[in-house]
Order: structure tokens, then C-alpha cells, then sequence
């Protein structure tokens, strides 16, 4: 069966680890030249999402129907990488990665969704025999006989059914629950090689402006000083509202794990309408109150629990 740590594996031995190469600061397009590629990380944040909630169980169907879409990205990001510069091969490569992370879970939840079905359809024949026919044609007495026989063996036979059926089920809860640990592992690991990627896309952006800055003329007169925008937010930014939430009073902290601290409460958020930027705060006292996500990154509305909403930045 292969793994999650399989696929990493091969991918890693196929086009190297995950550090960005001394020989990719010389990568650099020259002024002027069109901008590089667009990051991969929130295109690989959509699919993650999409996918591992559909490997969590083994009962039922099986909800993985997308393999051949996800295939078709990682095909995507592979072409990628093979034609891209120095500066943005290490990028690709880390996109890769993940996609061979995803497909390999899809393809393990399938295996294992095959397996469970097959322990199921699986039922062991009963040990004995009726003895109607052995014993009909004994003798005197030997319907009584008979009788006593089948009801003997019917007991035997219902009693051995039951116990395979006992069998059975506490089979089936030990598959269960060690698919629901082994779901738990390829989660993390696809966690893992994504966050990886976020590393290696912020020093690819950092490549890129250091190749810019390198061919730029010394002798050029600065330019003359233009009016700031507000800092736009990064690719994980714009798609996740994780992180440290400023508002006129206090600090908001949303994790990763789905767990919010405000102050000395807190509790889990989630997703509501993600499309729409809708978030739930469920609070430890059992209330909940809304939250809004704004389309850049940078915003977050939220409904609070005294009355009114408090705006708040990050």
C-alpha cells in the first residue's frame, strides 16, 4: 500500500529537496520583464479543503470522486516546474509535493475503503452439518433421534453465527478507528508539505525582488516618492483568516487547529459560507456569534456577544 510519506519520497528523490539553491538569487528577470507566475498556494489551499475531509471515513461510498482532477494539476505543476527559471523551480517544486501528498491519500482512503468492504463480504461456513439425512433411516427411534440431532446442530450452528457476527463487528471498529488515526497522520503530513511551500513561495518572492534590485542601474536617481498603499495581503492571507487580530481594545487570535482566543474567553471558529467570507464563533460558555471575512485578507467583522460589531486588522 502507499503512502503519504511514499509519494513525498519519490518526489523528493525525483526533483530534490525543498531548499531554494544558492544559483537561484541569479535567476532573476530584468527590469521590465513581465511579472513571474502567479503562487501556487492558494489554488493548493482550495484543494486540500476540498479533499481531506472526504478520506475521513470508510462506511459508505466512496466520496473520493476527484483523483483525475487532482492528477491533472499535479500534471500542471510538474510541466511547470520542468520550464521554469532557477528563481521559481523551487516553488513548483514545492507544489508538487503537495500534489503528490493529496493524490497519495486519495489513492491509500481507496485501498482502505476496498479493504474494509472485502472484510465485510467475508463470512466463515459453518462447522456442522444437519445430520436429517444421516439419521432419518437409523431405525426405530430414529426420528427422535433425528430430531434431537437437528435441534442440537441448529443451536450449535445459530450460536456459531452469532459469535462470527460478534466477530465481525468488533472487526469492523478496529478498522475503523485505525483508519480514523491513519486519516489523522495524512492530514498532518499534507499540513506539513503545504506549509513547506509557504516558506519556499516567500523566498521565491524574495528572489525575485533581490534579482530586480541586483541589475538595477546604480546610478539611477531614485524615484520620487509616491503616495503608500495599504500593504496588500500574501496569498495565505487573502484565503485564511489564521492569525493576530487587532481591534480598538483588544487582541483576536484565530489558530490553525480552529481554536480563538479574545482576551481570557475564547472557543473554535469554522467555516460558515466560505465563498462568502462567513465564519461561526462558537464560544467555551455554549454561545455563538458571526464573524465576516473580508475579500482581501485584511478585515474582520465581527458580531459581538454584548451587542454590536467590533472591526478588526491585521
Amino acid at each position: 500500500m502507499k503512502t503519504i510519506a511514499h509519494f513525498v519520497l519519490l518526489t523528493c528523490v525525483a526533483i530534490g529537496g525543498l531548499a531554494v539553491p544558492a544559483s537561484a538569487a541569479k535567476g532573476g528577470k530584468a527590469p521590465g520583464a513581465p511579472a513571474g507566475p502567479v503562487l501556487p498556494s492558494v489554488k493548493l489551499r482550495h484543494l486540500i479543503d476540498e479533499t481531506l475531509p472526504k478520506i475521513n471515513g470508510l462506511a459508505g461510498p466512496n466520496a473520493v470522486k476527484d483523483r483525475t482532477a487532482l492528477v491533472e494539476v499535479q500534471a500542471d505543476y510538474t510541466a511547470k516546474y520542468n520550464l521554469a527559471s532557477a528563481t521559481d523551480k523551487p516553488m513548483y517544486q514545492a507544489a508538487v509535493v503537495v500534489m503528490n501528498a493529496l493524490v497519495g491519500a486519495v489513492d491509500e482512503h481507496d485501498q482502505a475503503v476496498a479493504n474494509f468492504r472485502y472484510s465485510k463480504s467475508v463470512h466463515g461456513p459453518q462447522d456442522k452439518k444437519d445430520m436429517d439425512i444421516s439419521n432419518t433411516h437409523q431405525g426405530w427411534g430414529s426420528g427422535r433421534t433425528a430430531e434431537a440431532n437437528n435441534a442440537k446442530e441448529n443451536k450449535e450452528n445459530s450460536d456459531s453465527h452469532k459469535a462470527l457476527l460478534a466477530k465481525e463487528e468488533m472487526m469492523n471498529r478496529g478498522a475503523i478507528e485505525a483508519w480514523t488515526n491513519r486519516a489523522g497522520q495524512i492530514r498532518a503530513a499534507v499540513e506539513q508539505v503545504y506549509a513547506n511551500e509557504l516558506v519556499v513561495e516567500k523566498q521565491t518572492v524574495a528572489l525575485r525582488a533581490a534579482a530586480v534590485a541586483a541589475t538595477t542601474p546604480a546610478a539611477t536617481p531614485p524615484p520620487k516618492p509616491k503616495p503608500q498603499t495599504p500593504t496588500q495581503a500574501s496569498a495565505a492571507e487573502q484565503y485564511s483568516p489564521v492569525g493576530t487580530w487587532t481591534g480598538e481594545k483588544s487582541l483576536w487570535v484565530l489558530n490553525e487547529d480552529g481554536t480563538f482566543k479574545h482576551g481570557t474567553g475564547g472557543g473554535e471558529w469554522s467555516w460558515k459560507d466560505q465563498s462568502k467570507g462567513a465564519l461561526t464563533l462558537k464560544w467555551k460558555n455554549g454561545r455563538e456569534s458571526n464573524a465576516t471575512f473580508s475579500p482581501d485578507g485584511r478585515s474582520l467583522q465581527v458580531d459581538l456577544l454584548a451587542g454590536g460589531q467590533a472591526t478588526l486588522k491585521r
